[in-house]
């Protein structure tokens, strides 16, 4: 009973050892931290981020561009690759 005990000790402590803690604790969904993913989201379409999200292994990050466009920069979390960019111009109504 103590051999099996002790060893099963060692097993989740080897497997505590193993998984990489430093990512989960400070925020990081993959590879890249959010704060990577809105640099490399902006350094393909400035603008201001008004909104970010982790979903399915990317980052979504949502920008109003410099001339009033909407974008949608797709990221891979964990090659911080530009998966995908989407742009929508934003209509006003003169009401």
């Amino acid at each position: 009973m103590k051999k099996s005990l002790i060893l099963t000790m060692l097993i989740v402590g080897a497997v505590m050892f193993v998984v990489p803690y430093g990512s989960y604790a400070s925020g990081t969904k993959g590879s890249i931290s959010p704060k990577e993913a809105e640099g490399i989201a902006l350094g393909e379409v400035p603008g201001e981020v008004l909104k970010m999200e982790y979903e399915n292994g990317r980052y979504a990050v949502r920008i109003r561009t410099e001339v009033s466009e909407l974008a949608g920069v797709y990221i891979d979390a964990e090659s911080g690759e530009v998966m995908k960019v989407k742009t929508e111009s934003c209509e006003e109504d003169d009401d």
